[in-house]
């Protein structure tokens, strides 16, 4: 069996302010392509700029409507960010209000892949995430996307988010927001430093393989907690009940890069291992038959585990699972993958002990194993 990993609900209040004004659905700006819908838009306070909107429109989007809530057709996890919904492809845009000029566009894509699409809620369950003006809780009614709030600490309500739940635990965001100082949209990067921990008898915890530094757009729950204080964050999201890690997250955000910057620390649940390699792409395929001469295993999952790292953008983190059969027992075997810009990838392998002894023996034969 294989499985695409994604690193329990939660929500919190959050201090919005903007001024949107929701469009009826048409081509209501001669720049935009013949087959755009605007969703919505969203004026800038004048404080920051008299002149400047924020445009969210689609192209030619599919609507796909889950029925209206009730006890017998509740909400499952994932639409719980999208409710009944729009597919397409989306953009966001900054307007001059004044002749309704595009200054620029942000393409909004899924969290998961390189697809030019993505899902916004025309009709959601009040929660804390997409607001939902004038509905009690337990209620559907029509999201207000385009909420500004300040995300920088800096105290001006100049960017929204966007949220994407695929399961129970995990929930990706993203962030779009106006620059004052470049008069343009940008979609916020995060400059995370990660590594990864065990739990050592008679050492405690201890570092494990190598600290990673990636910089992301999507970055699992941040937009939708809390911060410590404006424009920092430190948060914890725990995966160890499902086979995971525990996940601390400090970061803040950085005016001098107009980015968020921080750390990412995984401490593995007791009794996990983490197995680290480098290979080339030349060697991959052979690599990852080793995992065959360890545990059952079969071809087609390998040759799908190949296309998912080989296909993976360089400098982006990906990751994935399998669930093999050790020694007559059914295991699992989290991946994580990058592929650096001189083309090493460094892969990395957790799994209960025993398992992950036998993995580091064997595929230490063919890559320099930590």
């Amino acid at each position: 069996m294989l499985l695409l990993r994604r690193p329990v609900w939660g929500f919190l209040a959050l201090t919005v302010s903007s001024v949107v004004v929701a469009y009826s659905q048409g081509r209501s700006n001669p720049q935009l392509p013949t087959e755009a819908i605007v969703i919505e838009r969203a004026l800038l306070p004048r404080s920051v700029h008299a002149d400047r909107e924020i445009l969210l429109w689609m192209i030619a989007p599919t609507k796909h409507d889950r029925g209206e809530f009730s006890e017998s057709n509740p909400y499952t996890c994932p639409e719980r960010t999208l409710g009944s919904y729009y597919r397409g492809p989306t953009r966001v845009s900054l307007i001059d209000a004044r002749n309704g000029k595009i200054i620029n566009t942000i393409t909004l894509r899924h969290s998961w892949g390189d697809e030019d699409s993505f899902d916004i809620p025309y009709r959601i369950l009040v929660s804390d995430l997409y607001a939902v003006p004038g509905k009690p809780p337990g209620t559907e009614g029509k999201p207000m996307i385009l909420m500004l709030r300040d995300i920088t600490g800096q105290g001006l309500p100049l960017a929204a988010s966007f949220y994407e739940a695929e399961a129970c635990m995990g929930l990706m965001t993203t962030t779009i927001g106006y620059s004052v100082n470049r008069d343009r949209l940008i979609q916020y990067q995060t400059e995370l430093n990660s590594k990864t921990q065990e739990i050592v008898e008679g050492r405690g915890i201890v570092d494990v393989g190598k600290a990673a530094v990636e910089t992301t757009s999507w970055i699992d729950y941040l937009f939708s907690e809390k911060p410590a204080e404006p424009g920092h964050w430190s948060y914890k999201i725990d995966y160890r009940g499902r086979g995971g890690p525990l996940d601390s997250y400090d970061i803040r955000y950085d005016a001098s890069k107009e980015e968020f910057v921080g750390t990412l620390d995984q401490q593995l649940a007791p009794g996990l291992v983490q197995v680290s390699c480098s290979v080339d792409m030349i060697s991959l395929t052979d690599f990852l038959k080793h995992i065959q001469k360890v545990a059952t295993v079969a071809d087609k999952e390998i040759e799908w585990l190949h296309g998912l790292i080989a296909e993976n953008p360089r400098s982006h983190s990906g990751s994935a699972a399998l669930v093999p059969t050790f020694k007559g027992r059914i295991e699992t075997l989290d991946i994580s993958f990058q592929l650096s810009t001189t083309g090493t990838i460094e892969i990395d392998f957790v799994a209960a002990t025993g398992f992950a002894a036998a993995l580091r023996d064997e595929l230490g034969t063919s890559c320099n194993v930590n």
